[in-house]
Order: structure tokens, then sequence, then C-alpha cells
């Protein structure tokens, strides 16, 4: 059941062109910088609170983060539990691994 949602979830952030405003030169420059705030935060914020900070930080329009997040684990770059795991917004999120761009 988890695995649907998380995948229901994460459809829109499998391709580029759904979001306007993020290219591939823009998600390239901004995954390694993200996927490290990520996985340093280890759960501890929730997934709101990590993707505004983010957007903040890096200066990109609101939400351009958590289409990043979706567009990465989408796209097999970046791994979290999604098994044993719903992906909610007011939640924390652990990714697991990742291949640093």
């Amino acid at each position: 059941m988890n695995l649907v949602n998380n995948v229901e979830w994460m459809y829109d952030g499998k391709f580029l062109d759904s979001r306007n405003g993020l290219d591939a030169e823009v998600v390239e420059n901004i995954s390694e910088a993200f996927l490290h705030l990520l996985i340093k935060n280890n759960g501890q914020s929730t997934i709101q609170k990590l993707y505004q900070q983010a957007d903040k930080q890096f200066g990109l329009e609101e939400g351009s983060c958590m289409f990043i997040l979706k567009h990465q684990l989408a796209n097999k770059r970046w791994h979290t539990d999604m098994m044993n795991q719903q992906i909610r917004m007011s939640k924390p999120l652990i990714i697991t691994g990742g291949a640093m761009v």
C-alpha cells in the first residue's frame, strides 16, 4: 500500500518538463548540496521544513527543492525505504543512498 502512495506522490517529478523554471542544469547544480542537507539532517526535520529551507538557501522558487526531491527519487538517483514508509510532507524522510552528482 505504501509503495503505491509513494509512486503516485513522485509521478509528477519523473520528467523535468513538468516543472517550469527547472532544467537539467539547475537540478545538477542544486542536487549535491540538497542531498547533503537531507543526509546531514538524518530524519530530524520534516520534509516540508527541509525543502523550504533549501529553496531559500539556494534562491529558488518555492517548491523547487520539493520537485528536485521527487525527481531524484522517481529516477532512482536517491533512495529511501518506500516499502515501509509512506512519504509525507509533515514527517521526516531518511535518504538511505544516492550518488553525489
